[in-house]
């Protein structure tokens, strides 16, 4: 039975117009807790997720303004959805209800209606109509891809839509890695109604063009450009019906990336560092490198990100890939360039961003947006978050406080620190229950070490450790373990004995196990495809490993021997269990000497997916299949269904992926879930059973980035590592009560006033709406519970009468 009986918050509203200040008007709002009879089913319990992790750490394809309010910004991810900001990306929120896909590689402002938003997925093409409050999928056969799309859709002053999609020739892991068929789809009515463009289809699909960038122009009406990979740029005078080569000028084959429009010239860049500017009225190409130097090297398929200034086409920015990082600006038109490389110019954000110590979050720029309200104003993405400049280029700043965008594999807590494992940005560790965080692996000034950080395990002794798969210039991908005796300030590497000799990748992931009775000894796995599927032991804290004599897994499916995960059972360290990706359950009685597999009552598990394995101290074993919980009273032998995919009512793509248990009490026990394939979706469910999993109840409520693939309790929070966001948490205490908010109120001067009382351990969140029936969108969160003086003002999101309520975060 699924059943919880949660707490509802209701808001009271009043309006009264004041006769002192012409214009303004107050709201008072009351939160009022008040019991409601129990509900069963999907989103029962009253939860609420608040942001515990860093900002930025992944790719972030596009940036746009709101052409009606400069302060409004929206951020695409490739791994965790939509961001919105209401500050001029000072801060930033998930604008996620509906949006299925977490890799957005394409986004839009409709510049006539700034609430019609666009964002092309993976899974198709999705629409909002009120600034991102809620999503609806358009089109299913329109698809972009990261890497591929670098400007893939544009609107015209009158509503019409292009976009550059793409489709496969063929199946390919990542999708963006093969061959991509190049599609250009036309709506005239706002996105009822899609036309291919059949011409394009025609002329390029036969050679596997793609279609970098599209763009209307809007100082003519009517006109659009298109770049074609390896062609050059074509031109339509007729809203986007019919194309004709615009290429006068351009050399073939060359590698497109990014163009953008002036009020009379149009820029368009081409891998390695080409620029070229044309004339709109005709073309006339021209490449403008003088004062533009090829970068040393790069890593990342990126575009180098190009801008030019709405109100004046002779200034133009181009933000270039590789090392060094160099943004360059032109006031006449890209004739000579001015290339900044100076780090006093960057102000990096090392509370929000701590993993850049290690890195240079510079190097890579993928898109750029010049505010139209004020030329001088330049936002630009990367493949680690977002900068900001306020003077044309001059100096810049980092804006990535709640734009968390990198997957966060495992969490752990130690009673006191919490720690995350993470692909590309490593390992870090948080004294502030997730508020703060700091480098651990590797270390600030280590800048020749690539990596993902996939396991945590802690020794009974307090020793941590990490399991990675890392890359040096001198070491090729191995996989390796981190490990740290002095709370996770200092981390010693060592792979020596694990598979020296055989060929890996980064994305291998590694799973981990200590054993919890026996210092320094501990059990290492690779998921790799290769064929050495052993579980390694070490007994030496690390340094050394050895293969188990023999390996889990039937005769009949060796080509799934791959082992998922591992776990030491409390009560007989010398008992070993292993979940296997696609052959089940096994366990070991002689520490590896030998392997037997565990078998389901009233269910066939034989050749399922397990995801995750937790003995309890009391004998009790859980573990994460793809079809659901399981849980075996007998140490490992038999496993009975606790809650399967049934209950959360999705198809069997969504599996069981990450089990914890509340330290305080074995019975509190949690489970997540997400959708494995496709990757993209942004599916999944966390839920919470009180009585040792008699009865669960849905505790997703509003957790933006749904595929949670670990979980773990601390001081009276429930901790996520999820795979995109990084990490997030919810109190598991019941709210404190009383609590008001003692006034609200919009000044005639512009601002929002907010008071409140002291509070210990609480965060507020203003939302607003036009009207009580429209969704209330986040405008300020995180705001501290003890600000000075209890106040905080900021400027009013638009003029008129607008209602507002407060929320309170844990």
């Amino acid at each position: 039975m699924l059943c919880s009986g949660p707490l509802t918050l209701v808001m009271v509203q009043t309006m009264k117009p004041t006769l002192q200040v012409r214009c303004a008007m107050r709201w008072c709002v009351a939160l009022i807790l008040a019991g409601t009879p129990p509900m069963c089913g999907r989103g029962a319990a009253a939860q609420n997720w608040a942001p515990a992790g860093f900002g930025g750490g992944g790719l972030f394809p596009q940036v746009a303004v709101d052409p009606a309010d400069p302060r409004i910004v929206y951020l695409a991810s490739d791994v965790s959805g939509l961001n919105k900001s209401t500050n001029y990306g000072e801060s930033w929120f998930k604008i996620d209800s509906g949006l299925e896909s977490r890799e957005v590689a394409a986004f839009a402002v409709a510049p006539s209606e700034p609430l019609s938003l666009w964002a092309g997925t993976p899974l198709g093409l999705f629409a909002s109509t009120n600034g991102g409050a809620a999503w609806s999928l358009r089109a299913t056969n329109i698809v972009c891809y990261k890497h591929v799309d670098y400007r893939g859709i544009t609107i015209s002053q009158a509503g019409t839509i292009l976009v550059a999609a793409h489709r496969l020739a063929a199946p390919a892991e990542p999708p963006e890695s093969g061959d991509l068929i190049g599609e250009l789809y036309r709506s005239p009515d706002g996105g009822r109604t899609w036309t291919l463009n059949t011409q394009l289809e025609n002329q390029f699909a036969s050679s596997y063009r793609r279609f970098p960038a599209v763009v209307f122009d809007a100082y003519k009406s009517g006109r659009a450009f298109l770049l074609v990979d390896g062609v050059g740029v074509l031109e339509s005078t007729d809203d986007g019906r019919s194309w004709a080569c615009f290429t006068n000028g351009l050399p073939a084959g060359l590698n497109w990336r990014n163009m953008d429009i002036g009020s009379n010239v149009i820029y368009a860049t081409a891998t390695p560092s080409l620029v070229y500017r044309s004339s709109k009225d005709a073309a006339s190409w021209q490449l403008i490198t003088n004062g533009v130097t090829e970068p040393e090297a790069t890593d990342y398929p990126v575009a180098d990100a190009i801008g030019v200034s709405p109100s004046d086409g002779q200034a133009v920015y181009l933000g270039q890939a590789g090392w060094p990082f160099v943004f360059y600006r032109s006031n006449d038109g890209g004739q000579h360039w001015n290339g900044s490389v100076v780090p006093d110019d960057y102000a990096f954000d090392t509370n929000n961003a701590p993993f850049q110590s290690w890195i240079d979050p510079l190097q890579a720029p993928v898109a750029m947006a010049v505010d139209p309200s004020d030329p001088s104003r330049i936002y630009y993405s990367t493949w680690w978050g977002l900068w900001r400049s306020d003077n044309a280029g001059t100096n810049w700043a980092e804006k990535v406080v709640g734009a968390q965008n990198t997957v966060c594999t495992a969490v752990l807590t130690d009673g006191q620190t919490l720690f995350s494992a993470n692909m590309d940005v490593g390992i870090l560790r948080s004294p502030g229950a997730g508020r703060t965080w700091l480098p651990c692996f590797p270390a600030p000034g280590q800048t020749d070490v690539e990596l993902h950080a996939w396991a945590l395990a802690r020794g009974p002794d307090g020793t941590l450790y990490a399991g990675i798969t890392m890359r040096t210039p001198t070491l090729p991908a191995t996989p390796a373990v981190c490990r740290s005796e002095d709370g996770g300030t200092n981390w010693q590497v060592s792979a020596k004995g694990i598979f020296q000799t055989s060929a890996f990748d980064l994305e291998d992931p590694v799973s981990l196990a200590a054993d919890p009775r026996t210092p320094g000894t501990l059990y290492l796995a690779v998921g790799s495809y290769t064929d050495h599927h052993a579980i390694h032991r070490s007994t030496d804290y690390g340094q050394t490993w050895t293969a188990l004599p023999a390996a889990p897994g039937s005769a009949d499916n060796t080509n799934d021997h791959r082992v998922k995960c591992i776990a030491v059972d409390p009560l007989a360290t010398n008992r070993l269990f292993a979940g296997l990706y696609w052959d089940g359950f096994w366990y070991s009685e002689d520490r590896g000497a030998h392997w037997i597999r565990a078998h389901g009552t009233g269910v066939y598990l034989d050749y399922a997916s397990v995801q995750q394995i937790v003995p309890l101290p009391d004998g009790r074993v859980f573990a994460a299949f793809d079809s659901g919980l399981y849980q075996s009273a007998d140490h490992g032998r038999t496993f009975t269904p606790v809650l399967t995919n049934a209950n959360w009512g999705e198809d069997s793509l969504q599996y069981a992926c990450s089990v914890a248990f509340n330290s305080a009490n074995t019975n509190d026990l949690f489970l997540s879930t997400a959708q494995i394939y496709p990757v993209w979706y942004n599916r999944g469910s966390v839920w919470r059973s009180r009585d040792g999993g008699a009865t669960w109840s849905d505790i997703t409520a509003n957790l933006p980035v749904k595929p949670v693939v670990g979980l773990c309790c601390q001081a009276g929070y429930l901790y996520a590592a999820t795979w995109g966001a990084n990490v997030y948490r919810t109190s598991l205490q019941s709210p404190a009560l009383p609590f008001r908010i003692t006034g609200i109120a919009l000044e005639a001067k512009g601002q929002v006033v907010i008071r409140w009382p002291s509070a210990t351990d609480q965060f507020f969140t203003l939302l607003r709406a036009t009207n009580l029936s429209s969704a209330f969108i986040p405008t300020l969160r995180h705001i501290p519970a003890t600000p000075p003086a209890n106040t905080r003002t900021l400027a009013a999101p638009s003029p008129g009468p607008e209602f507002y309520r407060v929320l309170v975060e844990p």
